[in-house]
């Protein structure tokens, strides 16, 4: 329902209905995209149920469900004592059909009018994936962002894939979409490593020139960058043994230790950042140290 017009145009067939109550007929209006609500009592009242439309019946981001649609009808219709006319005002998206979307059952003298506010097909370009690692321990995030461009009903097209970071443009990449008229045109694009600063970072992947669809133009995520482990590794003076342990520790692309290597005679540094002491071939405890380990 985000797509053009159609939003206004679903209120105004809304209000086309209602304006055409009759004296003794009550109406009572069913919002619903996967799940339906119920929004009043039976009314008689147009007035009411005109604003009531204005105010409450907005597009939103969840999926549709035509299910969710019938069995609200079917609800009303089992309660009332009067023959129900259901009008079901739809932009008639074909994804909305799934499992269990038969159409309602109503009692003799029930009607089900179908009013559909747009059932022509748009070209529509969208980010459709955005494969992101969003934990590091780097100063530097240290893989690629891979995004995905699809374009439906669409022609060939060149766009710019834009990716920003806490409101400020990092990169932006070309990417040459194929038409996709019978199936999706897709073209994909890769973001290469950036700096990133400690803490949450918010970023976006947008689409440009989009189109009259903007919600899905857009993509957003987030990443974290944690602090990495401090270890402190106590040894008798063995290098190799250290190496060993660096490169163990160290392995990957996103390492999640850093390792302060000391021997027991250079004396004991605060003990409160480290997440772990490793003794290695220590030839005796140094002082202090194994009241402040219990600790």
């Amino acid at each position: 329902m985000k797509y053009g017009d159609r939003a206004a145009k679903a209120l105004s067939a809304a209000r086309d209905v209602i304006g055409k109550m009759g004296a003794l007929d009550q109406a009572q209006i069913v919002a619903f995209d996967s799940e339906a609500r119920i929004l009043n009592a039976a009314s008689a009242d147009r007035a009411m149920l005109t604003a009531l439309a204005a105010a409450d019946l907005k597009p939103g981001d969840s999926a549709t469900r035509y299910a969710a649609a019938f069995a609200a009808i079917e609800k009303l219709a089992r309660v009332s004592t009067l023959p129900v006319a259901a009008f079901l005002i739809t932009d008639a998206q074909k994804t909305g059909w799934t499992a269990g979307s038969d159409p309602p059952h109503l009692p003799p003298g029930g009607t089900l009018t179908w009013i559909a506010i747009d059932d022509q097909p748009h070209p529509n370009f969208t980010v459709a994936d955005v494969r992101v690692a969003h934990d590091t321990f780097q100063s530097r995030y240290p893989r690629h962002i891979q995004v995905r461009v699809n374009g439906y009903g669409t022609p060939a097209a060149k766009k710019e894939v834009i990716f920003s970071l806490n409101g400020r443009e990092i990169q932006r990449r070309k990417a040459d979409l194929p038409a996709g008229e019978k199936t999706p045109g897709a073209a994909t694009v890769i973001f290469d490593p950036f700096d990133l600063s400690p803490g949450i970072s918010r970023g976006e992947i947008r689409l440009t020139p989009g189109d009259d669809f903007p919600p899905d133009d857009v993509r957003f995520f987030t990443l974290l960058r944690r602090e990495p482990h401090k270890l402190l590794f106590l040894s008798g003076g063995s290098d190799r043994a250290l190496l060993y342990f660096r490169e163990a520790l160290s392995s990957g692309e996103d390492p999640a230790f850093a390792i302060d290597a000391r021997t027991p005679s250079a004396g004991l540094p605060a003990l409160g950042g480290y997440a772990a002491v490793i003794l290695f071939n220590a030839p005796s405890l140094p002082s202090g140290l194994a009241p402040l380990l219990k600790d």
